[in-house]
């Protein structure tokens, strides 16, 4: 599958041009069938650093990937590493651990006193997670997927970028956890302790199609899908390995019962996170066309909003949302149970935006979909 890069405009000064990549954010997105692929991105990419590695990464699996940061490491490259804390068993984790490299876990599981049920609440391990897959190397070019470190089969999406303000607000994130405040860590009211990393929420490409970088739980992602479903003017069309979101369900029926294209493609996790919440999409969303992949392992993530023409033959502001986690509940408790939260995931939401016709930028995505939701079984 061919990478759809967002081309940089030069700014001629004179004499020299400047550098491209100092004026404008560059991204290029690749979409991968091969699960080997993907992680040779990863691979190439700390294997040929040559000052720094910063990773944050959901599975410790993959051993190639594990001996690359090994590697830079031992090199005497500055390297540190975020891993889910249920991942510390894993081959590739028990590797670096041993030496002891840099490695901080987290997401750990979390319990507090709930005052309104007047008693402690408690999330597992399993339930609190690590969703980010990301690699800043040498603190210029940043590598990023919708899920790294493991050779689990399904399409993966993959962005590769570059940018100071880009490289600063994900390292930001990653200091954040390195530093032993992640998902679980909250205030004396269970508020996130996380801090949102800048107000830089988009970044300016030269190109047509915007970026936007969110991160998670700070800074709610599920409910600003919520949000982009009920402002959409043509179509919302959703991909993930598990939809487990009452609101979420309700917002997509609502639209599909007044007339807009509303698709979901659902991979084999779905409603085994919360059957009773899977389940809103399940029963109560009838005008919705609901589909469901079981031959690969896991589904990425991808919402994308307005990509046809709306009802009176304008092309509306069309965006992809790519996030690193599937989508779960936006509360914490459901009917006085503790459910799987976004707001206990660590992650990020990457946004490509195009207010013109082309879409050029956006097509790969829209291809990705289509090919998943047709070969999906009915809901």
């Amino acid at each position: 599958m061919r990478p759809t890069t967002l081309a940089l405009v030069l700014f001629a000064a004179g004499c020299t041009a400047p550098d491209p990549g100092e004026l404008f954010n560059a991204v290029s997105v690749t979409v991968y069938d091969d699960a080997e692929a993907a992680e040779d991105v990863f691979v190439q990419a700390v294997t040929q650093a040559s000052d720094s590695a910063h990773l944050a990464l959901p599975d410790a699996e993959n051993t190639d990937l594990y001996d690359a940061v090994a590697g830079a490491w031992s090199s005497g490259l500055e390297t540190e590493l975020v891993l889910d804390a249920d991942e510390a068993g894993d081959p590739g984790a028990t590797a670096l651990l041993d030496v002891g490299a840099p490695v901080q876990l987290v997401d750990d599981g979390l319990t507090y006193f709930e005052f309104v049920l007047n008693r402690d609440v408690f999330w597992t391990s399993e339930q609190t997670v690590m969703s980010h897959a990301f690699a800043v190397v040498d603190r210029q070019r940043i590598f990023t997927a919708t899920t790294a470190g493991h050779l689990r089969s399904g399409p993966r999406i993959g962005l590769q970028l570059r940018g100071e303000e880009l490289v600063e607000d994900l390292l930001t994130e990653h200091n954040q956890l390195f530093g032993g405040i992640d998902a679980t860590s909250v205030t004396a009211f269970d508020a996130p302790a996380k801090s949102i990393a800048d107000f830089r929420w988009r970044y300016g490409t030269g190109t047509t199609t915007d970026l936007e970088l969110w991160l998670g739980p700070q800074e709610r992602l599920t409910k600003r899908v919520v949000d982009a479903i009920y402002s959409a003017r043509s179509a919302i069309w959703v991909m993930t390995d598990e939809l487990a979101n009452d609101g979420l369900a309700r917002a997509l029926q609502a639209k599909a019962e007044t007339g807009f294209d509303v698709k979901v493609v659902v991979g084999p996790a779905f409603r085994t996170t919360s059957t009773r919440l899977a389940d809103e999409l399940l029963d109560n969303s009838p005008d919705v066309d609901k589909r469901q992949v079981t031959d690969v392992d896991q589904l990425p993530t991808l919402v994308l909003v307005d990509l046809p023409r709306d009802g009176e033959g304008y092309f509306p502001h069309a965006r992809a949302m790519i996030i690193t986690h599937p989508l779960v509940s936006s509360a914490r408790l459901y009917r006085g149970q503790t459910v799987v939260t976004d707001q206990l995931i660590d992650g990020a939401m990457w946004v490509l935006s195009d207010r013109t016709p082309a879409r050029t930028d956006l097509l790969d995505l829209v291809d990705l979909f289509d090919r998943t939701f047709d070969r999906g079984e009915a809901l």
